[in-house]
């Protein structure tokens, strides 16, 4: 009636991804990226597409390279596309750090990956969480714990994240769920 299935893409510049595929039962389809943080790439609702996927396609992050507007180049789309943690927006240059377009955090891939598919009760609960890190030696040190939630029958999934810094210095940080919507939702 639903759950999770993973499979891995086998072509192109997203050869080797895993994809969880999330079904609802309900009409909700989705398909996780845990190699790209835990990002939403393919989504439907009774087979009808919500998401956008660029001409780039879906990509390993192994062509990530954090330089000026490469971004676009690996910038697949999908339904949620998450930007940051030190940085979003336009490429530039601060303190002597380089920073790339809308930062690094999209490409990280996840930790500690949980899925879970069970009863609690009278409700059939999804639930997958990971973490993945933004770090370097001697400076930064972010973690961005992530918990997608849905359950059997659903049209619906909730989306829970919690960044914490374990680095010894205060760190600033920004976080923008770049959301794309495609045909036929903007037609």
């Amino acid at each position: 009636l639903g759950g999770v299935r993973e499979t891995t893409l086998s072509d192109g510049r997203g050869r080797g991804l895993r994809c969880l595929q999330v079904d609802t039962g309900g009409g909700l389809r989705f398909c996780i990226l845990p190699e790209r943080c835990m990002d939403i790439a393919w989504a439907d609702f009774r087979g009808t597409p919500l998401s956008f996927i660029t001409k780039a396609g879906i990509s390993s992050s192994a062509y990530f390279t954090h330089w000026k507007e490469e971004f676009h180049r690996v910038f697949a789309g999908g339904l949620l596309t998450t930007c940051g943690l030190r940085n979003i927006g336009r490429y530039g240059d601060y303190e002597g750090e380089h920073f790339g377009q809308h930062g690094r955090i999209g490409n990280a891939p996840a930790e500690h990956l949980s899925v879970s598919c069970g009863w609690v009760g009278d409700e059939y609960e999804i639930i997958l969480s990971a973490q993945m890190r933004e770090a370097v030696l001697y400076e930064e040190n972010l973690y961005l714990s992530r918990t997608i939630r849905t359950r059997l029958g659903s049209g619906s999934f909730v989306l829970e994240d919690t960044i914490s810094n374990l680095a010894f210095r205060e760190e600033y940080v920004d976080i923008l769920y770049h959301m794309n919507f495609g045909f036929p939702l903007l037609d």
